[in-house]
């Protein structure tokens, strides 16, 4: 699929804000009067290979910038970047564009548009890559040869050409990983579960199973405030023993999220000659349990 558009040179001024400039290459041209031009690569906001980062469906990368001078007083830029099955490029230069060919592809040619240039307006082309991890990897660098015209769609005439190299690293798709629980607890009464689903979940159920814990005090709505501010209704405030919370759960280890709990032993609960206290049993989500192989937290009663 191949798309172009005109956006507003305010969208270029905030899009092509340049981070950190990272390498001077040398640039090739047809154009003898232009082998000393320069073709500079930065980088804009955004999630990038440097940065270890990835992109969600539907988002767009940061943006790898490259400038090549026509002459020493007129430039071109062009931000290269890419969504889960897209590479965007967008163009703008300090003059009327004519023609722009990317890997012998014509993007754009005047005469095809009744001799109108793009006129300094930030100029957006978009070009299939395919699928993540079947047509393309993560941080896969191509190479686009990219050639601008300025004067018309010959690009006769000294410092009227620009022919460049321009590269970008393809930022990956955010992938999930497997559902993980886990807790940390020195005493048994004091818990930090933290969990992530093996997808992005959106308000979802989330119910804790402590059986054998005194009640905990509940704020005038009738809820508990955990010590991490979260807060659970109670499935009977006199007999406390299923916690629930409604949020958004994470897909991704790293992003783990964390529901901490402080409890007191019940005791005096049947049966009352064990020496011990069932604390937790069961986490569920969306009401499928996601204990997995944890154990039962159990504290020990004092004598």
């Amino acid at each position: 699929m191949k798309k172009f558009t005109w956006l507003s040179l305010a969208l270029l001024t905030s899009a092509a804000i340049l981070i950190g400039c990272q390498k001077q290459i040398a640039e090739s041209s047809s154009d003898p009067a232009s082998r000393d031009k320069l073709n500079v690569q930065m980088k804009t906001a955004g999630a990038t290979c440097e940065s270890g980062g990835c992109i969600e469906v539907g988002e767009e990368s940061g943006a790898t910038a490259t400038i090549a001078n026509y002459n020493p007083a007129k430039n071109i830029t062009v931000n290269i970047s890419n969504d889960d099955d897209e590479v965007i490029f967008r163009f703008s230069s300090t003059d009327d564009i004519h023609y722009i060919n990317i890997d012998g592809t014509v993007v754009y040619c005047s005469s095809d548009h009744g001799g109108n240039p793009i006129n300094q307006a930030t100029f957006e082309y978009r070009k299939s890559i395919g699928v993540f991890n079947t047509d393309w990897t993560g941080c896969e660098e191509r190479t686009y040869a990219i050639s601008i015209y300025r004067n018309n769609c010959t690009g006769n005439g000294a410092g009227n050409a620009v022919n460049f190299n321009a590269s970008h690293k393809l930022v990956p798709v955010c992938t999930c990983d497997e559902e993980l629980l886990t807790y940390e607890t020195q005493d048994n009464l004091n818990i930090v579960f933290s969990y992530n689903d093996d997808e992005k979940l959106t308000n979802a159920k989330v119910e804790f199973t402590f059986p054998q814990v005194l009640n905990l005090p509940l704020n005038g709505d009738g809820k508990y405030v955990a010590p991490d501010g979260k807060i659970y209704s109670v499935n009977n405030p006199t007999n406390q023993t299923v916690f629930t919370w409604y949020g958004d759960l994470p897909c991704r280890t790293d992003d783990a999220i964390t529901f901490a709990f402080s409890h007191t032993a019940d005791c005096s609960a049947p049966p009352t000659n064990d020496g011990q206290a069932i604390i937790w049993t069961d986490f569920k989500v969306n009401e499928e349990s996601k204990k997995g192989s944890n154990s039962n937290i159990v504290a020990v009663c004092p004598n």
